[in-house]
C-alpha cells in the first residue's frame, strides 16, 4: 500500500542559499502547513481494491512534490530525474532521503 507521507525527516535537510533553493524551502513550508493536500493526492493514487504487491511506491506527499517540481522547473521527466539525483535542494524538497529516486 502506498503511504500518504514519509514521516522520517532527515537531519540533513539542505536548501541552497540560492534564490531557487530558498523558493523551494518556502514552498515546502507551505506544503507542510497543508497536509490535507497529501490526502487528496492519496485518494487519486491509492486503489483500495489493489493487493499490496511489488515494489513500494513513492508516498502521496512525494508524488505531489515531484509534480510541483516538474511544474516549477518546466523540466521533462528525464531532466527532473537527473536534477533529483544531482541536487540536494531538489531531493530535500521532494523528501527523497536516498541519493536518487
Amino acid at each position: 500500500m502506498r503511504p500518504k507521507t514519509d514521516p522520517q525527516a532527515s537531519i540533513f535537510d539542505i536548501f541552497a542559499e540560492h534564490n531557487i533553493g530558498q523558493e523551494l524551502s518556502a514552498i515546502s513550508d507551505l506544503l507542510d502547513q497543508h497536509p490535507a493536500l497529501h490526502e487528496l493526492v492519496a485518494n487519486d493514487l491509492i486503489d483500495p481494491n489493489l493487493k499490496p504487491t511489488g515494489r513500494k511506491g513513492f508516498s502521496a506527499e512525494q508524488v505531489l512534490r515531484f509534480a510541483i517540481l516538474k511544474q516549477f522547473t518546466g523540466y521533462s521527466f528525464d531532466e527532473l530525474a537527473f536534477f533529483l539525483a544531482d541536487s540536494e535542494s531538489f531531493r530535500t524538497f521532494a523528501r527523497c532521503w536516498k541519493k536518487a529516486p
